[in-house]
This record gives structure tokens, sequence and C-alpha cells, in this order.
């Protein structure tokens, strides 16, 4: 059971735009695409979550990287600005912590997402404690 709140939801994310929330848990994810659909930005996985993104690959255009090209943030930023040019393609979901933190702060966020020049759409996240620990470590 959970409780979602939505504030201002006439400011939801929309083409041609970036979502940036913190991370907390995988199911930020959810949380996040049961008011609206995002692709994604990430790093690419192995295992279960590798399998997943696959799938998602195929469903919708998301930017995987692999973490040798993060040290190079001009690939990665080049491959969000195209993103964002194409306005038929759905907002972006960036998780600019680059990890999980523990519900508890937010930590900083890495600039990158912020220096592509499309509308950012801030985004909190924040879990009832009284429903579980959702941090993901």
């Amino acid at each position: 059971t959970a409780i979602i709140t939505y504030n201002n939801s006439e400011n939801r994310p929309k083409n041609g735009g970036i979502c940036v929330a913190n991370h907390t848990s995988p199911i930020d994810v959810m949380v996040l695409a049961s008011d609206g659909y995002y692709s994604m930005v990430g790093q690419i996985h192995g295992g279960l979550i590798g399998v997943i993104q696959r799938a998602m690959l195929r469903s919708c255009p998301h930017v995987w990287f692999e973490r040798s090209e993060v040290k190079d943030r001009h690939l990665v930023a080049k491959r969000l600005s195209e993103h964002v040019q194409d306005k038929s393609k759905l907002p972006i979901l960036i998780f600019p912590e680059g990890t999980c933190s523990n519900n508890a702060s937010v930590m900083m966020f890495k600039k990158g997402s912020f220096e592509i020049g499309a509308t950012i759409y801030p985004v909190a996240i924040k879990y009832d404690p009284r429903f579980g620990d959702a941090f993901w470590n």
C-alpha cells in the first residue's frame, strides 16, 4: 500500500523536457510512471535489471550508457540533446544524484542534465516509512 501525492500536476513533464528526481529505490520509476510515461537515462546493468532495461529499450527510446562513457560527458550530453530536440519523444527521466540515497536527504545532483538546454521539470520523491523502507543499497 502506498499514498502518492502529486502537487502542481499542471507542471507534469512534457515531451522535449527533462524530469529530474531524487533516487531512493528502483521503485521510483514505477511510482513516477503511475502518473506519466518517460524515456529513461541510466547505466547499463547486467542480471535482472539488465533484462528489464533491454525489454524497455524495445518499447521506447531510452538512453543507456556504459559507466566508462560517463567519463566522456560530451557523448552522453549529445545523446540527451538529440533526444530532447525531438518533440515526438517522451520526456527523459534522470536521477542526477547518480546513485540511490537513503530517503533522509538528497545528495548533490550531477550537473550534466542541467547543461542540455531543455526545460527541467523537478520532482521530489519521499517515501513514508510507515509502509516500509524503500531504500535500495
